[in-house]
């Protein structure tokens, strides 16, 4: 707490899942994007209209919308609004937890766009967190997948898509391809079953072992540690050599 977080606040900002909870319903749109400004004491009073100002533009919305409540704004537009707030300090990382998903899918491709416009512009730096693989491939150049608060692998987005190491990363990517019989053939052969261990009390082996169809004793016995397996590749995985990686490509029906 205290001073170190509040100029860590001024690198770090975190755009969060729900534009409809993340703003307060009883206060002007303008002053919650000039909020961080005063916190962290950023300029001048005029100083932080301009910028208000500025930073609404860049979203795309108007001049005027500093002076509407949360209500009269829609989720896009919401979402927006929580993305000017985190831009105010100029910071260098944002966070986005989900920061799409609460939003339909015609405005999340906007919402993405305007972020990819953003990071050209500022040279920004993401950490995109989210269960949508289709909005992953498309927006991040690097991935961690994680099971129960573990790394599992790591990858370029490329290769992560192309040639995943890890049975967990098989499960999702067979669970992300579209209907059709290679689909169901992928996921009787990668889709897990059961319920995943808890995570307050997790299995003393790999996280996933009890769900995974290619586990042995030693998996359930002995945490993996994420090895390198090629540039910028690595995987938590007893058995990431014998296994290889699977065709899971629909060319492959």
């Amino acid at each position: 707490g205290g001073e170190p977080l509040r100029q860590v606040r001024k690198h770090l900002q975190i755009v969060f899942q729900d534009p409809f909870s993340a703003l307060d319903p009883r206060r002007r749109a303008g002053d919650q994007i000039r909020e961080p400004l005063e916190l962290l004491d950023i300029g001048t009073r005029s100083e932080r209209d301009e910028r208000v100002r500025c930073l609404l533009a860049e979203v795309g919305l108007p001049p005027e919308a500093a002076e509407l409540f949360p209500h009269q704004f829609s989720g896009g537009q919401r979402q927006r609004l929580c993305i000017a707030r985190a831009l105010a300090p100029e910071p260098e990382l944002i966070v986005c937890d989900e920061a799409v998903s609460a939003l339909d899918v015609a405005i999340q491709a906007q919402i993405l766009n305007l972020l990819k416009k953003l990071q050209r512009e500022r040279g920004l730096t993401y950490i995109f967190i989210s269960h949508d693989l289709g909005v992953i491939q498309q927006f991040c150049d690097e991935i961690a997948v994680m099971y129960l608060g573990k790394i599992a692998e790591q990858a370029p987005a490329s290769t992560l898509f192309t040639a995943p190491r890890h049975p967990y990363t098989w499960s999702l990517v067979s669970a992300a391809v579209p209907p059709g019989s290679l689909r169901d053939e992928l996921k009787a052969r990668y889709l897990v079953k059961g319920e995943p261990p808890s995570p307050v009390d997790p299995p003393p082996g790999c996280r996933f072992a009890e769900r995974c169809p290619f586990a042995v004793d030693r998996c359930r016995r002995e945490q993996p540690h994420l090895d390198g397996t090629g540039p910028e590749h690595f995987v938590a995985c007893h058995r990431k050599e014998e296994l290889g990686i699977p065709d899971l490509t629909p060319e492959a029906a």
